[in-house]
C-alpha cells in the first residue's frame, strides 16, 4: 500500500477505536446489563434498529449534499443559465433502490 493509504488507515483506526469505545460505553448506560448476556433476537432487534437508522441519516446526508451541489450550481451558472439542474424541491425521488446506488471509483484509496 501507498503511504497515503497507510496514513488513512491509520486514522480510520484510530476513529474507529475512540467511536467504538464512546458508543459502547453510552450503550452500556442506556440499556443495563451486559451486551453478551442479552439474548440473540435482543441483540438482532437492536442490529435492525440501528442499520435502520443509519439509512435515515446516509439518505438525509444525501438530500442535503445534493440541495447544497444544486444551490451552488445555481449560484455559479445563474438560474437563467441552470439548463436542466432542478431548482430547489424539484427533484424528484427515485423510483428504485437501482437509481440510489452510488457509483464507486475504480481505486477508492
Amino acid at each position: 500500500m501507498t503511504e497515503r493509504q497507510e496514513h488513512h488507515l491509520r486514522r480510520l483506526k484510530r476513529d474507529f477505536d475512540e467511536l467504538v469505545d464512546k458508543k459502547y460505553r453510552a450503550g452500556a448506560l442506556e440499556h443495563g446489563g451486559t451486551l453478551m448476556d442479552a439474548g440473540f433476537g435482543t441483540i438482532l432487534g437492536y442490529a435492525i434498529d440501528e442499520a435502520v437508522d443509519q439509512v435515515v441519516y446516509l439518505l438525509t446526508l444525501k438530500s442535503k449534499l445534493l440541495t447544497v451541489l444544486e444551490d451552488s450550481m445555481n449560484e455559479e451558472l445563474g438560474r437563467a443559465e441552470c439548463g436542466g439542474i432542478p431548482h430547489r424541491g424539484e427533484t424528484k425521488p427515485a423510483s428504485s433502490l437501482e437509481e440510489l446506488r452510488p457509483e464507486y471509483p475504480s481505486q477508492p484509496y
